[in-house]
This record gives structure tokens, C-alpha cells and sequence, in this order.
């Protein structure tokens, strides 16, 4: 009994290492990856980068990225990894949609079959995506996009899978942001340049 019992602890303490060695190489690929797409400032890139970081992230082939247009009050694909070209400047609104639907939901979710779910909507009806992850790019509570994974397996994501891109998305959704406010920036910086330079004429 004694040795049954040695062997069990023995056991739980070996699949508790592999568990803390596969979570510290997640948070360093994390880390990794955040560094990355903080260093790029201009927005086009940056959303670019997002995607492919997250599918690299995930080793999944196709990912989608959707940002808020305040002023519309809609949600725009804005870059697409590995997907249709059509599919790039669709525009949904808040509750439309496996994105729409994250944006009124504000939390993760997971679609097992999306090419047989009902509530797609527009150009999504002839999609290769069947397990499908949705996360949000939130800022304070605040959703201002989101990012959306698949491959052709039906079937779900673990927990993990799921805690691994909602972090990323955290760190994603600070960059958008951050970019966004020096694109403005500098917009508003040309635009009073030119109109001092008009004055002066």
C-alpha cells in the first residue's frame, strides 16, 4: 500500500511540473509575442501582426480581426489571416454575428461547427471555419474589437486555449489603442500644419 500510495504522489507531482513547465512556456510566448506588437507603431502593421501572433499563438491556420467604428456604431474586419478576400471591410452591428455577438456578450466564445451555426450573417456563409474562438479587445470593460480564430476540425478549445488568447487580447487591445491615439495624434498634427501654412500665405 505504501508503495501505491508513493507511486500515486509520485504521479500527481510529475503531471504537476509538465503543467507548470507548459504554462511558464505559454507566458513566456506570451511575453515574447506582446513585446513584439507593442514595438510596432503604425496601426495597419500592428493589426496585421495581431493576427498572425494569435493564430501563431494557438498553432491555429486562420484568424480574423474586427475593431468599433464609434462613429458607425458598427464592427469592421479589418484584416483577415489566411481567409477570403471578400470577407475584408464587412461591417456588422453590435449583436450580429459570432463578433457582434462577443460584443454584447464581452466575454469569450466558442462556436464547435460555425459553418453549420445559424446566426452567421452577410459574407460569412460560404466559410471554411469549424471550431471557432471569439475573443474581445477590451480597455477598461470597454469592447473595442475582436479577434477571432478557427480551423477546418470541428470540435472546441480548452480552457487553457481560451485563458492563453483572452490574455493575449489584453495585451493586443492596449496596442490598438495606444496606436490609434498616435494616428490621431498625428493626423491632427498635418491638419493644423497645413492650415498654418495656408494662414501664413
Amino acid at each position: 500500500p505504501r508503495i501505491t500510495v508513493h507511486s500515486a504522489n509520485s504521479s500527481a507531482r510529475k503531471k504537476m511540473e509538465q503543467s507548470l513547465l507548459q504554462r511558464n512556456r505559454e507566458m513566456a510566448t506570451l511575453y515574447e509575442t506582446s513585446l513584439e506588437i507593442n514595438a510596432l507603431s503604425d496601426l495597419g502593421e500592428l493589426l496585421k501582426a495581431i493576427v498572425q501572433r494569435a493564430c501563431a499563438l494557438l498553432e491555429i491556420p486562420f484568424g480574423a480581426l474586427w475593431l468599433m467604428r464609434a462613429d458607425e456604431e458598427m464592427l469592421e474586419m479589418v484584416v483577415g489571416h489566411q481567409t477570403p478576400a471578400h470577407w475584408i471591410g464587412n461591417k456588422i452591428r453590435p449583436g450580429e454575428g459570432l463578433a457582434g455577438q462577443v460584443v454584447q456578450a464581452r466575454k469569450p466564445l466558442i462556436i464547435e461547427d460555425y459553418r453549420s451555426w445559424d446566426a452567421k450573417v452577410g459574407a460569412f456563409y460560404d466559410t471554411p471555419a469549424r471550431r471557432t474562438l471569439a475573443v474581445p479587445l477590451k480597455v477598461r470593460e470597454e469592447v473595442i474589437g475582436v479577434i477571432v480564430l478557427f480551423d477546418q476540425q470541428v470540435g472546441t478549445f480548452a480552457d487553457e486555449e481560451v485563458r492563453l488568447a483572452s490574455l493575449f487580447a489584453e495585451q493586443a487591445a492596449v496596442a490598438v489603442t495606444n496606436a490609434q491615439f498616435a494616428a490621431h495624434l498625428e493626423k491632427r498634427v498635418a491638419e493644423r500644419t497645413t492650415e498654418l501654412a495656408l494662414a501664413l500665405k
